[in-house]
């Protein structure tokens, strides 16, 4: 019988985050043991590109049917820290903010932290992922896994996630509006691995394309662009929930 397999995708040690290290890793656990709560015929492929690497002895704590890939200290990742260092310095002095009367001000400091986090995130996100199906090629030749998930670290399955919602179609997302998808997460069935490599890699094209213009983009609008009328079936309510960082610093529930 073929598996599912789940990318989760994960900077549990990270430069931008407004949450200590400790929990955002009993988060990714809670992750996982969501993932395995919903699904008895998974494998989970955490894919973390996070600042620094957790000490080993955490490595014993993950389920047996978790595969670690710390890609930390890979040469693309620094490689894109060292592009958002330079965009949110290029970038970072021309953002405007809205305050809470309406008008709009000019606020480097705020401005750059702001492009570095975005560039970081979204760039790294993509890259990540498009190694990470590079990296399925030899099981989807020999027929390892049905339906491919990805979800981003942190966020959780709640009891509305139904493996029954993805009978019908073969790739998946949840539609946000007209032209913004949300990436938290997303599915394709193994028949389509081809076409997803292919769109995908447009998807980063397409953010390097806005970026060079200059424009701060997201994976959402990449998402959003590259794989509208392509067949794509949205699910809504996905059966997902997090607690994410708000700019400011302020905890958010967010359900999908």
């Amino acid at each position: 019988m073929k598996k599912n397999l789940y990318i989760v995708t994960s900077a549990i040690s990270t430069q931008t985050g407004n949450i200590d290290l400790e929990n955002r890793w009993t988060q990714t656990l809670h992750t996982v043991d969501s993932i395995n709560a919903k699904d008895s015929n998974a494998d989970i492929w955490l894919i973390d590109t996070g600042s620094n690497k957790l000490p080993e002895w955490t490595e014993k704590l993950w389920p047996s049917n978790v595969k670690i890939h710390w890609w930390c200290n890979e040469p693309n990742v620094e490689r894109i820290r060292s592009e958002a260092i330079a965009a949110s310095k290029q970038y970072g002095k021309h953002c405007l903010f809205t305050n809470k009367d309406g008008t709009k001000t000019h606020d480097e400091e705020r401005g750059v932290r702001t492009v570095f986090a975005a560039y970081i995130k979204n760039v790294t996100e993509q890259w990540a992922i498009m190694e990470a199906l590079k990296l399925l090629k030899e099981d989807i030749k020999n027929n390892k896994y049905n339906l491919i998930h990805k979800l981003s670290g942190r966020y959780f399955l709640t009891e509305l996630f139904d493996l029954d919602n993805f009978k019908k179609g073969d790739i998946f997302f949840q539609q946000q509006h007209d032209e913004n998808t949300s990436v938290v997460m997303w599915a394709f069935k193994d028949t389509q691995y081809d076409n997803f490599l292919s769109i995908w890699k447009q998807c980063g094209d397409w953010l390097a394309n806005e970026w060079a213009k200059p424009v701060v983009s997201d994976l959402e609008s990449a998402v959003g662009f590259n794989f509208k009328n392509k067949g794509v079936v949205y699910i809504k309510p996905w059966g997902i929930m997090g607690i994410v960082n708000s700019p400011e610093g302020k905890k958010q529930i967010v359900t999908q």
